[in-house]
């Protein structure tokens, strides 16, 4: 599995641990609508943890905000 894919099976993990954690009144197992594209860049990148979703869009690990994931909370 190269580093690409390995990121992609963290990104869909670490969704999948946030939205059992935040108690969705979803059914398990539905998937919810989220775009990521493996071939994204961000400039500047994205920091803290954070995973480049989209062109210049980052998903934030959880205690960080922001555009780049710059600010702590």
């Amino acid at each position: 599995m190269g580093l690409v894919g390995l990121c992609s099976a963290v990104l869909l993990l670490s969704l999948i641990a946030l939205s059992s954690a935040a108690g969705s009144d979803a059914p398990r197992g539905v998937a919810v609508g989220f775009v990521f594209d493996p071939k994204a860049k961000c400039e500047p990148p994205c920091k803290h943890g954070g995973v480049c979703i989209r062109n210049n869009t980052c998903f934030c690990s959880k205690g960080y905000e922001g555009e780049t994931c710059q600010y702590g909370y």
